[in-house]
This record gives structure tokens, sequence and C-alpha cells, in this order.
């Protein structure tokens, strides 16, 4: 496995908890007050109007309505653009690298072309000047996500944050946020959790044998007296009777209160 994600967080920013029934990939998100830094600059947003999703761009497999409905924002403030970052913190292990995905939506301009601002990841600039209205071809309430390949460091911390860029104005939103994702990628042993591979450690076990049991049919018949039923249904290498297939065996029937019994058939094998 040369790419593989666990995710670790997956955050609706300034909105409520999401829930699978309403996510079409059946997703959780949850509320970002566990990792927001306070802000005092800053404020939640919810939009009630229709997400104009657009062909090509972020789709609702992408992230759903509810995530772009929402958002944290950071204002001017006495018609002067403040100097300051809307910041989150997420804890992460140190020797793996994250992929970082930042939603974005503007719900919040009135107009085009009112919207500029930085983003950063560990302090660092990331995306500078983001322009949602160009990137959306002229299109308010339209979704955009970003991602980013980060490593997670010795701080056990990752940080992403917005803010205002030098193309932000006064009387207006100087930074948005509406969702974070944030997935763990397999390190050079194809392992999330530690440096030796699942393959290293069943190889490193003497004669390489693993037994498995697992179900193959489970079936309930009445029982006159204590005899055996007379048929199995058809299955694969199964045809009737009490034939059974290479490397399987039949279970007894177990009786459960009365006439009615039931008969498992175990398939043993080894890899």
């Amino acid at each position: 496995m040369r790419n593989g994600y666990e995710v670790m967080h997956r955050i609706n920013v300034g909105g409520p908890k999401v829930t699978p029934f309403n996510d079409s990939l059946w997703r959780t998100w949850i509320p970002d007050n566990d990792f927001v830094k306070s802000n005092e600059f800053s404020s939640k947003v919810v939009f009630t109007g229709r997400i104009n999703y657009q062909p090509g761009g972020a789709s609702r497999e992408v992230g759903p309505d509810n995530v772009y409905s929402s958002a944290r924002v950071i204002k001017s403030v006495n018609d002067e653009v403040i100097d300051s970052r809307l910041s989150w913190e997420f804890p992460v292990l140190e020797g793996y690298k994250y992929l970082v995905r930042m939603h974005f939506c503007d719900i919040v301009s009135v107009s085009l072309f009112t919207l500029y601002f930085n983003v950063y990841v560990n302090g660092n600039l990331a995306y500078e000047n983001l322009d949602l209205s160009s990137i959306t071809y002229g299109r308010l309430a339209s979704p955009f996500y970003a991602d980013f390949i980060v490593d997670g460091g010795s701080a056990g911390v990752l940080t992403l944050s917005v803010g205002p860029s030098n193309k932000s104005s006064p009387h207006a939103v100087d930074g948005i946020l509406n969702g974070i994702e944030v997935m763990k990628i397999n390190n050079s042993m194809s392992s999330f959790d530690g440096k030796a591979c699942v393959g290293s450690i069943l190889n490193s076990w003497e004669g390489h044998r693993v037994g498995y049991v697992f179900p193959l049919e489970v079936r309930r018949e009445k029982l006159r007296g204590n005899a055996m039923p007379q048929r199995l249904a058809s299955t694969k290498g199964v045809r009737g009777g009490r034939r059974k297939a290479p490397g399987c065996r039949l279970a007894p029937p177990h009786r459960h209160g009365g006439p009615t019994g039931a008969v498992s058939k175990l398939c043993i094998g080894q890899i």
C-alpha cells in the first residue's frame, strides 16, 4: 500500500455536528469548538440559501451542504484591516505526513471580488491572496477546497490559520473557513501505527501459517424428534444431503428450545 489515508479529524467549522444521514458518503463532521483558538475578531455565520455546486468543482461528495452553509469569519474593525489570524490546532504524531483539506465557500460577501485573505499551515504562508470569486468563476456561495501535505513535526500540533492579506479591504470579511479534514498518510512501512508492516509481522511467525474460521451458511429447519434435517440448501460445493465442500465440515445441529434447530456450516482453512 503506497498511499493509504486514515481520517484523524473531520470538522464542520462554525456549525453543528453533521451526521451520516446528512452526508451522501455517510461521514460524520464534528463542531470545531475543541480546536479553534479564541479570537475576539471572529464570529460564526450561517447561510440559509442554496449552495452553488459547479461541474468540475467541489461536489456534495467532497463536502455536504451543511458544511458549506456554516463558517467562521474574521472581520475588519473600526474601518481598519486588523493584523490578526483565526487559527485551529490539532494533535498529530511525529514521523507521519498528513493530508490537510480545507473547505471554503463565500457565503458572507454581498458582491463579488471583495473577499481576499491568506491561508497559513503551521505558521507558514500556504496560499496568498485567496480570491474565491475568481476561483469559482464569479459565483458566490460556490464551494472550493485546497489540499496540503504537511509533516507531523516534533511539536505534535498542526496549526491552520486564515487572516487578512494585502488586498483585504475595510468594511469586509478578511478571512473565512467552512470545513477541515486531517488525514494521516501511511509511513514508509505502509503502517499507520509503528515502524513494522503487517506483512513483516506475519512472516516472522514460525511456520507462516495462520488459521481462520468463518461461517458459510446458517439455516434453521424444523426437526422431528431428534432427527437430523435431510437436506441443506444447495451452495457452491454443497449439492444437497450432507455432502461437504473440500476443506469444510458440517457442525452438528443445535437445539433451541423445542423442535427448531440450527445447522451451521463452517469452513476451516489456512493462509
